[in-house]
């Protein structure tokens, strides 16, 4: 059994039990119904703990067996992409997001920050604003002005960071110097 990851080396009670076991449920409701909790919440929680103490294989093998289980989950298929890539393969990481159908602003923002680990900076902006499953943009992306846009991923700065590093590697400067400024 897992139990004992958090560190406290005591046996816990049923009540936090319960509770971690409504919280996996409300943490991936629909694609998990059929995913014992008993399964789900020591192995998200194995995955949690392997990344924490730099153990990245046993984070990678942890999640691939969360993600057998729970395809299609955006929570589990952030802890895969998350323990490929600091387990130094990037290539994997975005090779999992992009299987993935309807990435949410986090995972769009792990996608960006693959890319420019495989030296893609033309594929950066293009993995922020897009859905790269089907290459459609979000529907308020034509919309919106770009700072709006990535104000919603990782509150805005980081993207503007990640996207101000891309501009550098392609030698557009200007560019570069107005992502830093917002």
């Amino acid at each position: 059994r897992l139990e004992g990851l958090d560190g406290g080396g005591s046996v816990k009670s049923a009540a936090p039990r319960r509770i971690v076991a409504v919280a996996a449920r409300m943490l991936l409701p629909d694609t998990t119904s059929h995913v014992s909790t008993e399964f789900l919440q020591p192995c998200t929680r194995a995955v949690e703990y392997s990344l924490a103490h730099l153990m990245h294989e046993q984070a990678v093998f942890f999640a691939e067996q969360l993600a057998a289980e729970c395809p299609g989950s955006n929570d589990v298929t952030r802890l895969l992409a998350l323990a490929h890539l600091r387990n130094g393969d990037p290539a994997r990481a975005c090779a999992i997001l992009r299987e993935q159908l309807n990435l949410d602003a986090e995972l769009r923002y792990l996608l960006a920050y693959c890319c420019l680990q495989l030296d893609k900076p033309e594929e950066v902006e293009s993995a922020l604003l897009h859905c790269p499953a089907n290459g459609a943009s979000d529907s308020n992306v034509g919309a919106q002005p770009l700072r709006e846009v990535l104000a919603h991923l990782t509150g805005g700065a980081p993207a503007f960071f990640l996207l101000g590093q891309a501009k550098e590697k392609l030698h557009m400067r200007d560019h570069a110097i107005a992502c830093y400024s917002k």
